[in-house]
């Protein structure tokens, strides 16, 4: 009572702990919505606005799309005055947050294309039979960075001295093996940590820490690597997610869409993106 729609949500937030994505509607046409944990998208053009989890629940709608971050609160004006959104961000900005690029959304462009296949269809062979050209898109894309030098440099992260690698499920595996590569070829100490088990004061301090995760929202993830200090190389399938805004440096697995629920195309893509990385280190350090 006496308070703006965002102002009252603000209000009201500040009393909540955990992970929220919310949408709120004040009236027809009037929306607020707030995020905190939980990925949250909006996209818009005129009277048509998308909010939603999911970049992928926006494909058809016209004009940007922007991911709020952790405490960003935006009120959604009334459809007949297109425009007028209010943007409350955690970090006390009232600008609107930077589109996401658009180039970082091919792979959801596959998804949009392929979400009309047969219900039958089985789309976990499909994907386990598109590994061979995942990998040599992903060899021919950047073994020639690697061999030159440039993948490296272009990550802008210092050279490490150690590397702490953060995971969870299936992307923790893939650490496993990457880690060990890792060590093999830059003789560079590594650790390969759970993310859900992450502790700061029982974990060995690491000049670098690799996060790997296919959705970029792996809620474990995030939250060890609030706690984790030094620099974040994220290893992702999703170029647009959380993971990715929080990294310093981002590698794209550029598996494209994976329904299946258990990993296949985004795990050895993780494998082979983590090796490529390793030899990128191993040469800059003169070791390969």
């Amino acid at each position: 009572s006496g308070h703006e729609p965002i102002d009252a949500v603000a209000k009201a937030v500040a009393r909540l702990e955990g992970a929220w994505a919310l949408g709120i509607i004040i009236a027809p046409g009037r929306l607020v919505i707030a995020r905190n944990g939980s990925p949250l998208v909006v996209r818009g053009e005129g009277g048509d606005v998308v909010v939603a989890s999911d970049p992928a629940a926006t494909m058809d709608v016209p004009g940007e799309l922007r991911a709020l971050d952790d405490g960003d609160i935006v009120e959604i004006g009334a459809l007949d005055a297109p425009g007028q959104w209010r943007w409350m961000r955690g970090d006390g900005s009232d600008q609107p947050r930077e589109p996401i690029a658009e180039s970082a959304l091919s792979s959801l462009r596959a998804f949009a294309a392929s979400a009309g296949r047969s219900a039958d269809e089985d789309r976990m062979g499909g994907e386990i039979a598109e590994q061979a050209d995942v990998l040599d898109r992903m060899i021919a894309r950047l073994a020639p960075d690697v061999a030159g030098g440039t993948l490296w440099r272009d990550l802008g992260v210092a050279l490490p001295e150690s590397v702490r690698f953060l995971a969870c499920g299936s992307s923790y595996h893939a650490s496993t093996a990457i880690a060990r590569t890792l060590s093999s070829v830059a003789g560079i100490p590594t650790a390969v940590v759970i993310a859900s088990e992450f502790d700061p004061a029982l974990t060995a301090p690491a000049d670098l820490t690799v996060a790997i995760s296919q959705s970029g929202e792996t809620a474990d993830l995030l939250r060890a690597l609030d706690r984790s200090a030094g620099p974040v190389i994220g290893i992702t399938n999703s170029p647009w997610s959380s993971l990715a805004r929080r990294s310093d440096a981002v590698l794209d697995c550029a598996a494209g869409p994976e329904f299946g629920v258990a990993a296949t195309k985004s795990f050895s893509s993780q494998i082979a993106l983590g090796v490529l990385l390793s030899l990128a280190i191993a040469k800059r350090a003169g070791r390969h």
